[in-house]
C-alpha cells in the first residue's frame, strides 16, 4: 500500500449479502462493454485506421500528377524617376514617374500546367503498396489478438468469480455446521461428557471454518472487482 507506518487509517470490513453474489452480466456482455472502453482495443483500432490511410496514400503514387503554377511580379527603380515625356510640340520634358505607376506598368504574369506520369518508378510504387498492405494485415491480426486475449481474460475472470461465489456459499454452510458442532462439543465438555482433545479438535475446526469463510469472501470481492474494472466501473466498496 506504500502507506507510512505512522499514518492512521481505518479498516473497513465489507459485508456480503446473498444478492451480492449474483453477477448479472454474462461474460460476453462484459466483453462487449470492455471492448469499447479499454485502451488496448482502441489502440489496435486506430492502428488499423492509420494503416488504411497509409495504403490509400501509397496507391496514389500510381496516378498521374497535375501541377499548376502561377506567378506574378513587378518592379520599381529610382533611376526611372523622373522620366522623359514627349510634349505636343515635339520636345521632351522631365516629369515625375510615381512608384504606383511604375509597379502597375512593370507587372509580369506567368501561368503553367504540368503533368507527371509515373513510369520508371512503377516497381517502387508496387513494392511500397505491398508493404502497406502487409502493414494493414498486421494491424488486423494485432486487433484480433488483442480481442482474443481480452475475451480469454474476461472469461477466466468471470469463471473465477462464479467459482468464488460458490466457494463462499459452501464456506457459509460449513461454518454453520462446524459452529453447531463446536457448540454441542463445548456443552459436552463443560458437562464432562467429552474429552479435552475432542473439544480442541471441534474448536479448531470451527476457527478454520471462519478463516476459510473470510478468505472466500475477500477472494470473491476481489474477483468481482476485476469484472467491474473491465466494465469501466469505479473500484470501490
Amino acid at each position: 500500500m506504500q502507506v507510512p507506518a505512522s499514518t492512521n487509517f481505518d479498516v473497513v470490513i465489507p459485508e456480503l449479502a446473498m444478492e451480492d453474489l449474483v453477477i448479472p452480466q454474462t461474460a460476453e456482455e462484459i466483453y462487449a462493454i470492455s471492448a469499447q472502453t479499454l485502451p488496448q482495443i482502441k489502440s489496435a483500432l486506430l492502428k488499423i485506421e492509420s494503416s488504411q490511410y497509409a495504403l490509400k496514400a501509397t496507391k496514389g503514387n500510381y496516378y498521374p500528377r497535375v501541377t499548376l503554377n502561377a506567378s506574378g511580379n513587378t518592379n520599381y527603380s529610382s533611376a526611372s524617376d523622373p522620366r522623359n515625356v514627349q510634349q505636343p510640340d515635339g520636345s521632351f520634358a522631365s516629369v515625375p514617374y510615381p512608384v504606383g505607376d511604375q509597379l502597375q506598368d512593370n507587372i509580369a504574369k506567368s501561368f503553367s500546367v504540368g503533368v507527371s506520369i509515373p513510369i520508371l518508378n512503377g516497381l517502387q510504387t508496387h513494392a511500397a503498396v505491398q508493404r502497406a498492405e502487409i502493414n494493414r494485415a498486421i494491424a488486423d491480426v494485432t486487433l484480433k489478438e488483442a480481442e482474443n486475449t481480452l475475451r480469454q481474460t474476461i472469461e477466466t475472470s468471470y469463471n473465477d468469480a462464479i467459482s468464488s461465489a460458490k466457494s463462499y456459499t459452501s464456506s457459509l454452510r460449513q461454518l454453520a455446521s462446524t459452529e453447531e458442532a463446536y457448540r454441542m462439543d463445548k456443552q459436552r465438555f463443560d458437562n464432562g461428557a467429552a474429552s479435552y482433545l475432542d473439544f480442541i479438535i471441534s474448536e479448531n475446526n470451527f476457527f478454520r471454518s471462519r478463516s476459510n469463510l473470510a478468505q472466500a469472501k475477500y477472494t470473491f470481492i476481489l474477483r468481482k472487482k476485476v469484472l467491474d474494472f473491465y466494465q469501466g466501473k469505479p473500484i470501490e466498496y
